[in-house]
């Protein structure tokens, strides 16, 4: 991430914060795996737009320094959902994207920023890394069906769930399910696969999540 001679050893911290601000975890982090191994962070959620996520949305890296001035600051970033950045001497340059990313049903946006602080006769740096994408809940009602005629609806938060007895035993089986657009909101539909397949077994859990938007004016 950094030269490691500009560290002060045992002074690093990762920070975690919800999209309103509020501190939501703080923990000390060994110098060595910053340094050569980088931190690993399951999810980071985007900004909600009926503001009831409260998952991490923000980290913040912060470290004493030896000087005003770091040599170098780099890093790369990697999410589950496709994003690939590489941070280096502040500029931010995009990889190619992978998965939901490069499908375009995922609207991360990462931001990172440093800042350099004077604490007393101390210098303080801090990386802050954010999702400013808006995410949106999960849609409440939407109607999902299969070949065989099992129909399910989607809970509050979006989420819906068929029993495992539709898996064969053993082997598991390809199941289809398709999302039923005439029970989305007014104005949305599917962007991603619709309907989707996938094989499931009785051994874990099988999720089929779908990508919804607003049509472009003009659309039917």
């Amino acid at each position: 991430m950094v030269n490691e001679s500009d560290y002060v050893d045992d002074t690093a911290e990762l920070i975690m914060l919800d999209a309103s601000g509020k501190e939501i975890s703080r923990k000390k982090v060994n110098n060595n795996d910053l340094i050569f191994n980088g931190i690993k962070i399951e999810k980071m959620e985007g900004k909600s737009l009926n503001k009831t996520l409260k998952g991490v949305n923000k980290v913040i890296v912060r470290t004493e320094i030896k000087t005003s001035e770091i040599r170098e600051t780099f890093m790369t970033i990697t999410t589950k959902e496709g994003m690939n950045l590489i941070y280096n001497k502040g500029i931010i340059s995009t990889l190619e994207s992978k998965g939901n990313m490069k499908s375009g049903i995922s609207s991360q946006e990462f931001y990172i920023s440093k800042e350099i602080k004077r604490s007393g006769t101390k210098y303080i740096q801090e990386i802050t890394i954010e999702n400013a994408g808006i995410q949106e809940e999960g849609i409440a009602g939407a109607k999902l069906k299969t070949p065989t005629g099992i129909t399910v609806t989607t809970d509050e938060y979006g989420r819906y769930h068929i029993s495992d007895e539709y898996a064969e035993k053993e082997r598991g089986k390809n199941f289809i399910i398709k999302v039923d657009e005439a029970s989305l909101p007014k104005g949305m539909k599917v962007i991603s696969e619709n309907p989707r397949v996938k094989l499931i077994t009785q051994y874990g859990l099988n999720e089929f999540n779908f990508g919804v938007q607003s049509k472009k004016r003009g659309e039917e």
